[in-house]
């Protein structure tokens, strides 16, 4: 991508999200220090500062047609594929409204399901109880360590 498509992509990202906002649910915001669009608080756009590729969070299935055609790249900042997310990388202004606006239309999460450890930790006994723990051996799984303590 030569100079000239990058700073039309930036050009083309900031006037297209700037039509977003019209939506009260719709703001902006940063994702791992990328400038983003948010819908109620979800992230569903973005725009790669350092390639200027467009971002978009689609069903993964939707993500896979567009990686299959050639018309998107993976997301995978430091070699970890996000397989809800695409990088579109030709600032076309008909692709990526289009793209904006199917991202822009998905369904937001109600709330966040609650992770093991909100879980494990709402389940906790008060102070003044007698617990006893287990503490498993640790054990390598390549080169990390893990260990496990059980609630006996």
């Amino acid at each position: 991508m030569n100079l000239q498509s990058e700073d039309e992509g930036s050009q083309l990202y900031w006037r297209l999200t700037e039509s977003l906002l019209a939506d009260p649910r719709v703001s902006r915001g940063t994702m791992m220090g990328f400038p983003c669009m948010r819908l109620d608080g979800a992230f569903f756009a973005s725009l790669d500062p350092g390639s200027h590729h467009l971002i978009v969070k689609l069903p993964a299935t939707r993500v896979a047609e567009l990686i299959a055609s050639g018309a998107g790249l993976v997301f995978a900042p430091s070699h970890r594929p996000f397989r809800e997310w695409v990088a579109i990388p030709w600032p076309q202004e008909a692709i990526w409204a289009g793209l904006l606006d199917e991202a822009n239309a998905r369904p937001t999460p109600v709330g966040r399901a609650p992770n093991i450890c909100s879980i494990l930790l709402s389940r906790r006994e008060p102070p003044s109880a007698r617990v006893s723990y287990l503490r498993a051996p640790p054990y390598r799984l390549g080169s990390r360590l893990y260990s496990f303590m059980a609630h006996r």
